[in-house]
């Protein structure tokens, strides 16, 4: 659903890869863009290829700049690199690995103060943000789009 939305907005109608996941047979998408004036095009607005000596989730001038794009760039980061989910007694936790500088950002954004973070034991680079209960319940009120994943978010939402 979101690789063909991303499909129309960019007008590409470039077939995209699908796979099953080795781990729960649920398919997978993936478009690859591969045009050198698209990649340094997304450059300028400090959107960079990961490669592995970048750093994970580097945040784009564009995104820093604007409150409106903030959200749904938020909830990407928990589409790719995030998990929600929900305990043996139905509370949820939403969580969202990810830079410092990143963590940073949403922590700001999304203004609630009860959260845990702590350092990825295998990275110095990355950090887990972990919002629960009713505080994943506000974090998802804020975030949750039209074009997030919606088999992630929805286990939220049939809370509210």
């Amino acid at each position: 659903e979101s690789i063909e939305k991303l499909k129309q907005v960019i007008d590409i109608n470039k077939p995209h890869v699908t796979r099953t996941a080795f781990d729960n047979n649920e398919e997978m998408y993936r478009i690859e863009i591969c045009s050198p004036s698209i990649i340094e095009d997304l450059k300028l607005w400090n959107i960079i290829p990961r490669i592995k000596d970048t750093p994970k989730n580097q945040l784009p001038d564009i995104i820093k700049n604007s409150k409106e794009y903030m959200k749904y760039w938020i909830s990407g980061i928990i589409d790719a690199d995030g998990c929600i989910s929900l305990d043996k007694e139905n509370r949820p936790s939403l969580d969202i690995l990810a830079s410092q500088e990143v963590i940073n950002y949403i922590k700001d954004y999304t203004n609630i103060d009860h959260y845990t973070e702590y350092p990825l034991k295998k990275s110095k680079q990355l950090v887990f943000l972990k919002y629960r209960g009713r505080y994943a319940i506000e974090s998802y009120k804020q975030l949750e789009n039209e074009y997030c994943l919606h088999r992630k978010w929805d286990k939220i939402k049939a809370l509210i």
